[in-house]
């Protein structure tokens, strides 16, 4: 297949290109990462498709912001976005705008193309979340040399959070793992059965803990429930009065939620809000189906959090901390919307989030 670049590098597809991109939305599966191109000039579009899929990249091409936002919501693992900045409707610079809502520019980049090339587009495109500026008419060679770049950018993310989320599904804490033997071997000198039924929790928490294959690893509802169940009797029996623990879950324990984001916010609420209190206090753990989502609640009586300590802990920086940031990010990847968190000083905090049914 040969491209032929004109004077505005719209690019003249053979007979080959015209029967293969047809349409518009047009989407294609390669064993590459996933590009949206985003331009309402479709020899653009056919130039640029041509280009990636030959470099056996995945590619979703829209003429459309209309286009744009029905296609993106409707996959969650894109690694990069092309956008032209002049389209009809919303900008390209509004587009980015909105990606920026949900996503850092680490987490999906953004690659701009322009013929405008003076520094107060440059400047535009950066303000509006742009990660680079392609002017056109552009090099081939250039162009999948920045696609290249970005995309190496999102998958270091991805690792590092990946990682995140291995860390918080092993959970192989040396404190966890010290405390639980210890109130084993305590309660093992009167009460050999609760002590037996506890070991069992703990083999049961263990073998969950380990139990995944991946970042976007989906699991039937009741692992989750009963990975929280485990851990939380483990540690009412450590912590005895002190923990108070209620459930309320639905029927719809088959449903798949994604992996490891009930226990860890469960985790944080014992540990950051009820075990500072000398007394203790109570941890509601609620999934209520509503419509096509089921939405999850953590809610605590413990010490709560400030509005800067609220925001210390949303603020995910890069290679800084897991727990709450990991799973906002996740959740904002995977439906575009995160963690919905209450909290004030002496109160207690409630943390919620909503999971679509498929």
């Amino acid at each position: 297949v040969r491209l032929y670049e004109t004077a505005e590098t719209e690019i003249v597809a053979t007979e080959f290109n015209k029967a293969y991109i047809n349409r518009f939305p047009f989407k294609h599966r390669g064993d590459g990462p996933l590009i949206m191109l985003v331009d309402d000039n479709e020899a653009n579009l056919i130039s640029l498709a041509s280009i990636l899929i030959m470099e056996n990249y995945s590619v979703a091409a829209v003429t459309s912001s209309e286009q744009f936002f029905a296609e993106f919501r409707g996959e969650s693992e894109w690694h990069l976005v092309i956008l032209d900045v002049m389209l009809p409707g919303l900008s390209g610079y509004e587009i980015c705008r909105e990606i920026r809502r949900d996503f850092s520019v680490s987490e999906l980049p953004v690659l701009m193309l322009t013929a405008r090339t003076t520094t107060q587009d440059l400047v535009m495109g950066m303000e509006a979340g742009a990660n680079d500026y392609l002017a056109k008419p552009f090099d081939t060679d250039e162009l999948l040399v920045r696609v290249n770049t970005l995309i190496q950018l999102k998958q270091s993310v991805d690792k590092s959070i990946a990682s995140e989320l291995a860390f918080l599904q092993a959970q192989i804490k040396p404190h966890f793992l010290h405390n639980t033997i210890n109130t084993v071997v305590s309660i093992s000198r009167y009460d050999t059965e609760q002590a037996r039924r506890l070991l069992v929790n703990f083999s049961n928490y263990l073998r969950r803990s380990f139990d995944f294959k991946g970042l976007s690893q989906f699991v039937p509802l009741k692992n989750e429930i009963e990975l929280v169940r485990d851990f939380l009797d483990i540690e009412k029996a450590q912590f005895e009065e002190r923990l108070e623990v209620t459930f309320e879950v639905g029927d719809d324990k088959d449903i798949k939620v994604p992996i490891l984001m009930l226990q860890p916010v469960v985790e944080n609420a014992l540990q950051h809000g009820i075990l500072p209190r000398r007394e203790g206090g109570r941890i509601e753990v609620s999934v209520k189906r509503k419509e096509n989502e089921l939405v999850f609640t953590v809610k605590d009586n413990g010490v709560g959090m400030d509005r800067e300590k609220l925001q210390s802990v949303m603020a995910y920086e890069f290679g800084n901390g897991v727990g709450l940031s990991n799973i906002d990010t996740r959740l904002r990847r995977l439906y575009g919307k995160g963690l919905i968190i209450y909290s004030s000083p002496d109160t207690g905090t409630e943390v919620s989030w909503s999971v679509l049914i498929k």
